[in-house]
């Protein structure tokens, strides 16, 4: 909790817009919600209401911090009013360029001076569209939906985004629980969504061959990688599996193995069993390091397998 309740502004009470309201509210955040519609506001209190419960019912929270929250929400159709002397601003309107650009050069105009300015795009390099006053303190805080919930968020810096301006959106994050993952330079998709758009497209790609339905491959991945990937990321899983035993797999499979796999390979860097891979497993035998996944794996299984009981 922040020893002085800060104010901020989320712009735009959709989905995403509730979800951040909740987050910094149940953090101790003075937050105002802005937008042009009463009845999205009012929609966005009540999802956050609805959501805080459900917190509360799981036992993350105490009944008593989901009114406490909602009381840190104040909601606004007044855009001026919503970024007085805030310290933080987010913008989560629909993603059309042309809007978003609209936002940001009222918000150059209105907002204090020295408020850091973040789009929650998962699309566009906004930092480059900014005007020169407003560029130093203007980056992307891309959140995954639900907001509330979900860990981690990409950090874009654009060109002219100033040090302090990230320093102080890594600052926030951290402090909300967040796990925000700093992007050297734009690009498209950024991280997460680069890598959700080629598993999708190989989803479609087996869906036409018509050996399997839809149904059907989502459950084969939430009864395998989706788990395994929850408990280390795709290196970690191939250093884990063998780096030799993943080029040999993609030469299987027709593609060849990418120069980053092929180099280790070439090296006898194999992974967890050579000490070496992507990571560095100095110290570390691989009985130790396997534990580790198995039993984070078993925690993970353990509640997934009450949450299909429920």
């Amino acid at each position: 909790m922040p020893s002085e309740k800060k104010a901020l502004a989320v712009i735009g009470a959709g989905i995403m817009g509730a979800g951040l309201a909740q987050l910094f509210a149940q953090n101790g955040y003075a937050v105002r919600l802005h937008d042009l519609s009463e009845d999205a506001l009012t929609q966005a209190v009540e999802s956050a209401r609805i959501n805080l419960r459900m917190q509360s019912d799981f036992g993350w929270i105490e009944p008593s911090a989901v009114d406490e929250a909602l009381r840190n929400i104040e909601t606004t159709t007044s855009l001026s009013d919503s970024v007085a002397e805030v310290f933080f601003v987010i913008e989560a309107v629909p993603e059309v360029l042309a809007l978003k650009k609209e936002v940001f050069d009222n918000l150059g105009k209105i907002s204090p001076p020295d408020a850091v300015l973040a789009s929650n795009t998962s699309t566009f390099d906004v930092m480059s569209e900014m005007p020169e006053d407003i560029a130093g303190r203007v980056l992307i805080t891309h959140f995954f939906n639900p907001a509330q919930l979900v860990p981690l968020v990409e950090v874009v810096k654009g060109e002219r985004t100033s040090d302090g301006a990230v320093e102080t959106s890594m600052e926030l994050l951290r402090a909300v629980g967040k796990y925000p993952l700093l992007l050297k330079r734009y690009l498209p998709g950024f991280v997460v969504n680069r890598i959700q758009l080629s598993i999708n497209a190989m989803a479609f790609m087996i869906l036409n061959e018509g050996i399997v339905e839809p149904e059907d491959i989502d459950k084969a991945i939430e009864n395998s990688i989706s788990l395994r990937l929850a408990v280390g990321g795709p290196f970690a899983t191939m250093d884990l599996g063998g780096l030799d035993v993943m080029a040999a797999s993609a030469q299987a499979m027709g593609v060849p193995p990418p120069p980053p796999l092929a180099e280790r390979v070439e090296r006898g860097d194999l992974g967890v069993k050579t000490g070496k891979g992507f990571y560095d497993y100095a110290g570390a035998s691989s009985d130790d390091v396997i534990k580790r996944r198995d039993y984070r794996l078993m925690l993970l299984l353990d509640a997934y397998r009450k949450g299909l009981d429920e």
